[in-house]
């Protein structure tokens, strides 16, 4: 039996989508937002390789491909670029050490998305990560020079990777060829508040939908959908109005010094909460340990709690 081929790209990817792309299961369209984005992603890539080699680098093997190969499949890439810095390839022809290469990984995003990286790195961006862990593996390089540049205002967040972000895939990629081997989809760990999941083509054998309903059903479910959304839409509208009118009425109160006023019928009034000591959960079981926290504990009665997510955002 020949063996499986993945995308260093994809590798990141949890085991079921990966098993519902090589079992042949259909996938939901790709919006058309994401196609833009790879475009605008070769356009934004171009240009920071050409402002690498005006700050003085040397670029070399551009799109070189890379593999790896494993038992049972083969990972395949293929890199950005390498770079040297211009003031070390003059000892290329010396006795002296070969100057360092670096890899270069460059991704473009958007605001939200850039808002996302600067937060969590690679926790946020698990398919990064594996991607870059990959490349750096099949290259032997030990330094990337990682790139992620805000599509909004041109601001680039670059950073020197000296170790690999993640472990291989290579565990879970060999579960996948057995699942696959045995035409059997992987187990579903659906997060819907994971953009990852969210984002998933392979989403709707997470979440399926309904079964059977009624005429009467379908309609009344649609009904509710259409609410939800234009209930959220009207809340998020107000929010920004809300949050628009009390930076006036807030800058207005501590330019005048009077704390408490009426405009229009409505009562404002600036009030200061002094500052409180917590005591954070976490922190007091690394100090202590449930048994020794029991008689200050109070029992919360449990509840449901419907969440609601829409999975055809794009948050973008």
């Amino acid at each position: 039996m020949d063996k499986l081929t993945f995308r260093m790209s994809e590798s990141g990817k949890c085991a079921r989508a990966l098993t519902a792309k090589y079992l042949g299961y259909e996938s939901t369209p790709a919006p058309d937002w994401l196609e833009r984005q790879a475009e605008e992603g070769k356009w934004h890539e171009a240009r920071i390789v050409n402002e690498l080699e005006s700050e003085g680098y040397i670029i070399i093997d551009q799109q070189q491909e890379i593999t790896l190969e494993f038992p049972s499949f083969t990972l395949v890439g293929h890199y950005d670029t390498k770079v040297v810095k211009d003031g070390a390839w003059s000892r290329l022809n010396s006795k002296e050490p070969m100057p360092l290469q670096q890899l270069v990984e460059i991704k473009s995003m958007s605001q939200f998305e850039f808002d996302r990286w600067m937060r969590g790195n690679f926790k946020e961006f698990p398919q990064y990560a594996s991607q870059i862990t990959c490349y750096m593996e099949a290259t032997g390089l030990k330094e990337c020079l990682y790139i992620v540049k805000n599509r909004n205002n041109g601001y680039e967040d670059r950073r020197i990777l000296t170790e690999k972000p993640c472990e291989l895939p290579d565990i879970k990629l060999g579960l996948v060829v057995n699942y696959i081997n045995n035409k059997i989809l992987a187990p579903a760990d659906f997060d819907p508040q994971s953009l990852e999941c969210r984002r998933c083509e392979y989403r709707h054998l997470c979440l399926p939908e309904p079964r059977e309903l009624t005429p009467v059903e379908q309609a009344g479910l649609n009904s509710a959908a259409d609410k939800w959304r234009q209930g959220k839409q009207l809340v998020s509208e107000g929010q920004v109005l809300i949050d628009q009118a009390k930076e006036v009425f807030e800058d207005h109160t501590i330019a005048t010094g009077i704390y408490k006023w009426q405009h229009q019928g409505l009562a404002i009034q600036l009030v200061h909460y002094r500052e409180t000591k917590t005591y954070p959960k976490s922190k007091l079981l690394s100090i202590f340990t449930e048994l020794e926290l029991e008689p200050a504990s109070e029992v919360k009665e449990a509840y449901n709690s419907l969440r609601i997510t829409d999975m055809e955002a794009s948050n973008d």
